[in-house]
C-alpha cells in the first residue's frame, strides 16, 4: 500500500526561508470533534475525546466506479513526531516519516472488502491541509477533509 510522506524539510525550508525550530515545536492540538466532510455525503466523525474516528465514507469516482465506499468501525487517532513538529493521524507511522494505512473492513456496495485507511491533519503546519487515503484492491482515492 503507499503510505503518505511528511515533508518536515518543507515546512523547515519552506520558500527557501528557515523557519526557527520553536515555531516547529509549537505544532497543534488533537483535531476538532464533530463532523468533517470531504464531499457530498462523504467523510467522518471525530469523537468527543478526539481519539477515534468513525463513519467514514469515500467517493470512488476517481477510480472510475460509482458508489461510496464506507470503513467499517473506529480508528485510533496517533501522533507522529518528525523533525520537532507531531501531527496526528490515522495510520502506523514508522521512523522515516512514511504513513502506512491502518487494516480496515470497507463496505462498498453490499460488498464488504479488505482496505487500509490513513489521514493526516494539518500537513507543513497548515491548518486546514487535512488529507487521507483510502485504498481498495483496484482503487486509491486521495481526498481532502475540512471541519464542519
Amino acid at each position: 500500500m503507499q503510505g503518505f510522506r511528511r515533508f518536515a524539510f518543507a515546512a523547515i525550508c519552506a520558500g527557501g526561508m528557515i523557519v526557527p525550530s520553536a515555531a516547529l515545536a509549537a505544532g497543534t492540538g488533537a483535531p476538532a470533534a464533530g463532523v468533517w466532510a470531504s464531499g457530498p455525503h462523504q467523510g467522518f466523525t471525530v469523537a468527543k475525546n478526539r481519539k477515534r474516528v468513525s463513519g467514514v465514507s469515500v467517493s470512488l469516482k476517481s477510480c472510475g466506479r460509482p458508489g461510496i465506499a464506507r470503513v467499517l468501525g473506529s480508528q485510533k487517532i496517533s501522533t507522529l513526531t518528525l523533525g520537532g513538529y507531531t501531527n496526528w493521524v490515522i495510520g502506523r507511522p514508522d521512523h522515516s516519516g512514511n504513513i502506512h494505512g491502518l487494516a480496515v473492513r470497507i463496505k462498498v456496495g453490499k460488498q464488504v472488502r479488505r482496505g487500509a485507511l490513513s489521514f493526516i491533519w494539518n500537513v507543513n503546519e497548515q491548518t486546514g491541509n487535512d488529507y487521507g487515503q483510502l485504498a481498495i484492491p483496484g482503487c486509491t482515492v486521495t481526498f481532502h477533509a475540512h471541519h464542519k
